[in-house]
């Protein structure tokens, strides 16, 4: 922090050349002005002691805490006639306040990984990223910076520390309670949500083998082969005692019938043998011999 001016008290409002109820916007607009203005670089209106009560100024009233202490002191005795409490809205502000102090580490952690050269952001420029007012945005980015979970440069931009990230990394924020304080409007569109998941292909059978047959008919196959080689079981003969016996009718209905029917005359087929085949005998005169040869 800038020290301050010895001798004398400053106006810090007075310095900048703001109301007393500005917001953050026009304190950080007025100081940028003024740091240009009395920049010793500047040949015309340079002035570095008016640089310094500037900065000052900044510092003192772009932290919550400081601006409180200094418009009680500014305003003497009875600058607050009456204290109140929020009540219940204060309980339901602190969940409010946490996932507003993990969106900041969050847009300040994607800045430097996108943009390592200039990580830094103003505080115009998260404003117009968060739901957020400029007195609540002024109370997180002092707690972060109380934490050493970020700092901010010379030109009052800030960025994310390695003591945030690690902080940011060791409890995984969810991202719906840290998607609920950013706008729709700074946030990229996720293209993968927006395609379609493909639909699952269709349940084939399985290939069949070489033969061209498939599991069901090589099963069937085996089934019948195993079949044919078992050797046919005889059917079970039932027992002549088992047979049902059938009474005879009483005599005088009935014919009395010979105790055993006629034998038959046995005719044997006994096939002949067939006649020797008759062998010719050719009888052939010897040649002559010719008396001219």
């Amino acid at each position: 922090m800038s020290a301050p001016l010895a001798g004398r008290f400053q106006d810090h409002y007075q310095v900048l050349g703001i109301d007393a109820k500005a917001d953050s916007a026009a304190i950080e607009r007025a100081f940028r002005d003024l740091s240009a203005r009395y920049d010793p670089a500047n040949a015309d209106t340079g002035d570095k002691d008016k640089l310094e009560a500037v900065k000052l100024a900044y510092e003192v009233l772009s932290d919550p805490e400081l601006r409180k202490s200094f418009d009680a002191l500014r305003g003497g005795p009875g600058a607050e006639d009456k204290l109140t409490f929020s009540g219940a809205g204060f309980f339901r502000s602190i969940e409010s306040e946490n996932a507003r102090r993990l969106a900041i580490l969050c847009i300040l952690y994607d800045r430097r990984l996108r943009r390592p050269s200039k990580p830094g952001l103003s505080l115009r420029q998260l404003e117009s990223m968060l739901h957020a007012t400029p007195d609540q945005l002024q109370f997180a980015m002092w707690y972060l910076k109380q934490r050493g979970q970020v700092a901010s440069d010379d030109k009052s931009n800030v960025a994310i520390t390695f003591a945030g990230i690690d902080f940011l990394e060791s409890c995984k924020p969810r991202a719906e309670d840290v998607m609920a304080v950013l706008k729709a409007s700074c946030v990229e569109a996720d293209e993968t949500a927006r395609q379609p998941e493909p639909a699952p292909p269709p349940a084939q059978a399985p290939a069949a083998p070489d033969g061209g047959e498939t599991h069901g008919e090589l099963a069937s196959l085996a089934v019948a082969l195993e079949t044919a080689a078992k050797p046919a079981q005889p059917e079970p003969r039932v027992p002549a005692a088992a047979a049902p016996q059938k009474h005879p009718a009483p005599a005088a209905t009935q014919p009395r019938q010979a105790p055993f029917p006629p034998a038959q005359p046995v005719h044997s087929h006994v096939p002949k043998p067939a006649p020797a085949p008759v062998r010719r005998v050719i009888s052939i005169p010897p040649r002559r011999p010719n008396p001219s040869q």
